[in-house]
Parts: structure tokens; C-alpha cells; sequence
């Protein structure tokens, strides 16, 4: 086999790979659940709301040396 067959069938294969990459995430999709999405929303907004814990005392000195 040729070498340049090597070296230049990553470009192909990359176009093939990100085509099936698009028709896959743009593809038509069901309704979903309104409960399952409330129930995702409630969750998402918890951990938006949770408080950010303070790094600790060694964490921000070592960060300081860096």
C-alpha cells in the first residue's frame, strides 16, 4: 500500500466522521416528559443556588506559590 494512502485518509475519514457527527446530534428528537424536565430544571436550579465552599487555608497558599 502507497504511503500517501496513509497520510491523507485522516482527511476523509474526519469529513465522513464529523458528517455522521451532525445528521447524529441534528436529528429529530421526541417530545420529552414535562415531568422529567421539571424535575431537571428543579436540580439544575439547586446546584446553581448551592453555595461555592471556600477554599481551604493550604489550597490558597499553594496557589499563591504558583
Amino acid at each position: 500500500m502507497p504511503s500517501w494512502i496513509l497520510w491523507l485518509s485522516p482527511v476523509p475519514l474526519s469529513a465522513v466522521a464529523a458528517v455522521a457527527w451532525n445528521a447524529w446530534t441534528s436529528r429529530e428528537r421526541g417530545p420529552a416528559e414535562t415531568t422529567d424536565t421539571m424535575e431537571e430544571y428543579a436540580r439544575f436550579l439547586k446546584a446553581m443556588n448551592a453555595p461555592i465552599p471556600a477554599p481551604r487555608r493550604r489550597d490558597v497558599a499553594r496557589a499563591a506559590r504558583d
